[in-house]
């Protein structure tokens, strides 16, 4: 009887341990569970960080990209500008020659216009003084 009865109890025992191990592996399968539940919520919100910040990156790169081409073209338009510029200052200088010499043509006219206004007036005041004129 005896012997029955330690064999009861030790399979009453073996019977406790596998329950609790049965209970600690399933509380060890809970618990990872939900540690991995958390880890795959924390991949996915930084995944969508991640996305977040590519965009960012990609947006930053188009303004860069767009930014360079506005400064391209803003050189070509000063190049443009700067040429137009030169050809402007060379008519510029071409048409101060013409008024130089214009303003030398006048001069001379007008020292023509005096001497003859000069000799109008000395024969003038020659015929008025009766000198004779053929």
């Amino acid at each position: 009887k005896r012997a029955e009865q330690a064999a009861g109890e030790r399979t009453a025992r073996v019977e406790q341990k596998l329950l609790l191990s049965e209970l600690l592996r399933k509380k060890a399968e809970e618990e990872s569970a939900k540690a991995i539940e958390s880890l795959r919520i924390t991949l996915l919100e930084r995944t969508a960080q991640a996305a977040g910040m590519q965009a960012q990156l990609e947006a930053g790169l188009a303004s860069t990209h767009s930014a360079k081409e506005e400064v391209a073209s803003l050189r070509e338009e000063r190049a443009a500008l700067d040429t137009r510029v030169r050809a402007l200052q060379g008519e510029l200088d071409e048409q101060r020659a013409l008024v130089g010499v214009l303003e030398a043509k006048l001069q001379h006219m007008h020292a023509a216009e005096v001497d003859w206004l000069e000799e109008r007036r000395t024969i003038d005041w020659e015929k008025r003084r009766g000198a004779h004129w053929p």
